[in-house]
């Protein structure tokens, strides 16, 4: 009798571990069918669009919900700005937003294409027209954010001498975590600024890290033509306090300005910061051919 009795608790609990399996496995399928991937990108739409006050339109989404969903042809609309994004590729473990610690593996945007129009230039602009981290009240990790082939243009006619500028060839590398205390680690962030009014294209690159209180930009690049302006800078925004240096060995003037007499139109510069918002101390060393010492 103890063996039938046995041999009853072992069929059950079989039969049960069966039913679990089937029904984990079904769901785990269900992740990976049209209707799932619908019902994520009708989700996500309604999410953005509460959460950032504008029209979010998603043409596409596909992959595997359970680790990797790949969102195309994105569309931000608002009177003031367009933004488009052609790819965005997430990686990520589904069973970490189930048990409620949202970590993102990896974030990769591609052909990311943003116009704004900025014709008053005030508070509420800020407020409505761009994204307020500070303003998120849940935790988030994302390990890894890479951006690729993005362009950015502005235009102004109050603002800008002629009108609008361009922002092309944006690349970033880097990490957001909040949990707590917010940062953003900027591993590598480059791009090329396009305005009629120079002779050439500023090409710009820095890294570095923002928190809740300090900013630190580790290095700071700026090249245009043959001149490169390299620095280094830090704020602490609990006390207001500056710190950092920016300079550079050959500073050709023909590289900013049409025309300039080649004869004195290279300089070495270099620019001290520290201090406070109330007292700032500035140095600055310049040397070149014209310049009598």
């Amino acid at each position: 009798e103890n063996r039938n009795t046995n041999s009853d608790w072992i069929k059950i609990l079989a039969i049960s571990f069966s039913i679990i399996l089937l029904i984990g496995m079904g769901f785990r399928y269900t992740l990976t069918t049209d209707f799932a991937l619908e019902y994520i990108e009708n989700n996500i739409e309604k999410i953005l669009t509460d959460e950032l006050s504008k029209e979010v339109e998603i043409e596409n989404v596909s992959g595997d919900a359970w680790k990797h969903l790949i969102l195309e042809q994105i569309k931000f609309t608002k009177s003031d700005y367009e933004l488009s994004i052609d790819k965005i590729s997430l990686t990520y473990s589904f069973f970490d937003f189930i048990m409620g610690t949202p970590e993102i593996d990896s974030i990769f945007i591609d052909g990311g294409d943003m116009e704004l129009t900025m014709d008053k230039l005030n508070d509420e602009f800020f407020q409505h027209s761009i994204p307020n981290i500070q303003g998120t009240d849940y935790d988030i990790h994302l390990r890894n954010i890479q951006i690729i082939n993005s362009t950015f243009r502005v235009n102004s006619s109050g603002y800008l001498p002629d009108s609008s500028i361009s922002i092309k060839d944006v690349t970033f590398q880097g990490s957001l975590k909040n949990e707590g205390q917010k940062s953003i680690n900027i591993h590598d962030l480059s791009f090329k600024i396009e305005h009629g009014r120079l002779p050439q294209t500023l090409v710009f690159g820095l890294d570095g890290s923002i928190t809740d209180d300090q900013i630190t930009l580790d290095e700071l690049l700026l090249g245009v033509g043959e001149s490169i302006i390299e620095g280094r800078l830090g704020a602490d925004l609990n006390s207001n306090v500056l710190t950092g240096n920016i300079g550079s060995d050959k500073i050709n003037l023909n590289d900013f300005i049409h025309n300039f007499s080649k004869d004195s139109s290279e300089l070495e510069v270099e620019l001290g910061l520290e201090g406070s918002d109330r007292q700032l101390k500035l140095s600055l060393f310049v040397n070149g051919p014209s310049i009598q010492n």
